[in-house]
């Protein structure tokens, strides 16, 4: 079934995604003691595009890869909200007029070339994972200070919902954790969507 250290990475890093929870998920992969490749990236989505599931990589800093995983119903909803739509367009993503629906494959494009050619790190991309527009767009302003809570994200708006968020993100990966170490199948532990 491909690479077991990455699929276990994935499990153990992306619980939330793979459950339904959270739009998206990023995390480094050292290429030392995580080696992973272009082959194990498209693996991973024919195993998982049928979930509803899309992974990408980028080398961001060289030699130590992204990965971004992701939910694409669930990105589409997310990018097409008006607020989030506002800040991808101050940071030059291909919005359409309110009429058009943001592409998601454009966007993607977007933030991986945002986030391997540029000196300064996309704080954009929170919108890409499910962020709340209200605590991304704060923690850009503010630049990263002064939030009211800080747990999977900064927290400037609505802080008894992000509790409420943060309490379910740590029970599903605890949850994952133990599935993990009965049965590593990854396909039987994403939910469809």
């Amino acid at each position: 079934m491909g690479n077991p250290a990455f699929y276990q990475a994935l499990i153990l890093n992306c619980s939330q995604t793979l459950a339904g929870l959270k739009t998206g998920t990023i995390f480094n992969i050292t290429r030392e003691s995580d080696p992973v490749s272009g082959a194990d990236i498209d693996l991973a989505n024919r195993l998982l595009n049928r979930k509803g599931i899309w992974l990408c990589m980028t080398e961001n800093p060289p030699g130590c890869p992204l990965v971004y995983v992701f939910r694409r119903s669930q990105l589409v909803r997310d990018l097409n909200r008006e607020k989030v739509r506002a800040i991808l367009k101050m940071y030059g993503y291909p919005v359409p007029e309110a009429s058009g629906s943001v592409s998601v494959d454009e966007c993607v494009a977007c933030l991986v070339r945002r986030l391997t050619g540029s000196s300064e790190f996309p704080h954009e991309i929170g919108l890409f994972l499910g962020f709340p527009a209200e605590d991304v767009e704060g923690f850009i302003r503010n630049h990263g200070e002064g939030c009211r809570l800080c747990g999977y994200w900064k927290v400037y708006g609505d802080e008894q919902e992000a509790r409420r968020k943060f309490a379910r993100y740590r029970k599903c990966a605890g949850i994952y954790r133990r599935a993990l170490e009965r049965d590593p199948d990854i396909c039987r532990m994403t939910a469809a969507g």
